[in-house]
């Protein structure tokens, strides 16, 4: 009994200690294969370039900063509020890309696992050949926007894009709305 008693005093302190916590990476540069446990913060007006990367976190573009994410992995969301440039090819978010009041964005060949937001972009968006498992919104923007070759699981809703967008391929499960209804 003594010993189960001494055992489990030893051991207590080890189970109360923290775990170690994720580390988050602020990028500016290439960062090429590797994972990041954790965040990786593209801060403004900054470039970041992403390569064969795994990222267990978020990856979060600041105000008039460029980020290039080519066959990564990001294990949450995307969010660029306000970024200069957004291109991703060849990869998988495992959660939502969300692009607001920025300037372009091109994404192409890449798995999204829940919804795709682009709302007020002053450039062009290109968006081709992806699969989206959510829902898909494209409100507001100025520059021109391409859907093609792309699957969408959820609905499809877009206004107030000037010009309208141009949908070309692909197929939406849910309901099309809006700018994107079939004529």
């Amino acid at each position: 009994m003594n010993r189960l008693l001494m055992s489990a005093l030893t051991l207590f302190p080890l189970l109360a200690m923290p775990q170690a916590s994720a580390a988050n990476v602020t990028c500016s540069g290439t960062v090429q294969g590797r994972t990041v446990r954790g965040d990786v913060i593209v801060r403004a007006g900054t470039s970041c370039t992403l390569r064969g990367v795994t990222v267990s976190g978020d990856v979060k573009v600041g105000r008039g900063a460029t980020l290039i994410l080519r066959g990564s992995t990001v294990g949450d969301d995307i969010e660029a509020d306000g970024a200069r440039s957004v291109v991703i090819s060849g990869s998988v978010i495992r959660s939502e890309l969300k692009a607001e009041d920025g300037q372009q964005l091109s994404v192409s060949n890449t798995r999204i696992d829940a919804d795709l937001k682009v709302e007020n972009q002053t450039g062009p968006v290109l968006l081709t050949n992806l699969t989206v498992a959510g829902k898909v919104e494209l409100e507001d923007n100025r520059g021109g926007v391409q859907l093609r070759g792309t699957r969408i699981q959820g609905d499809l809703e877009c206004g107030g894009n000037r010009p309208a967008p141009v949908f070309g391929g692909g197929s939406v499960r849910g309901e099309r709305e809006g700018q994107c209804r079939v004529r």
